[in-house]
């Protein structure tokens, strides 16, 4: 880009956040205008919450006729809001004991309140899905840190 007084090189002098926002708004426009599925592993990659907040809504609200889907995994608590998310629109995977892939809806699990905060209720187990830590690793690593 050539400004008045200056030029800049959007590829080498900005952020991973801009350059990865410049990466995927041309197929993201292109898929809602021609009703197509983006599918994207780790949607908030490199991009500011609220940048992922408005891609959601985007889909959300983008002409109906044209069914565009966006199907994204993340690990950005933050986007578990009810404001954004219906409860049949939230799932979670988890590894079970034979370290395969489980995937359940929120609607799934019983006694979640509708005004409860997703959030909240994710980082503290209520739902599953929380990884499994080698608690004896942390143990130790913390041993090792603070003597």
């Amino acid at each position: 880009m050539i400004y008045d007084q200056f030029e800049v090189d959007l590829m080498t002098e900005e952020s991973t956040g801009v350059k990865r926002l410049f990466q995927i708004i041309c197929p993201i426009i292109d898929i809602l205008n021609n009703g197509k599925i983006l599918i994207c592993d780790e949607l908030e990659a490199s991009l500011h919450e609220s940048v992922i907040f408005q891609i959601v809504q985007l889909f959300q609200h983008y002409q109906k006729d044209k069914f565009a889907q966006l199907i994204f995994s993340t690990h950005d608590t933050s986007l578990l809001d009810t404001d954004l998310f219906r409860r049949d629109q939230v799932w979670f995977t988890q590894l079970n004991e034979e370290r395969a892939t489980d995937l359940h809806s929120l609607v799934e699990i019983k006694n979640v309140r509708k005004s409860e905060n997703l959030e909240k209720g994710y980082v503290s187990g209520k739902y599953g899905a929380i990884p499994m830590l080698n608690k004896k690793f942390f143990h130790e690593l913390e041993e090792n840190i603070l003597g």
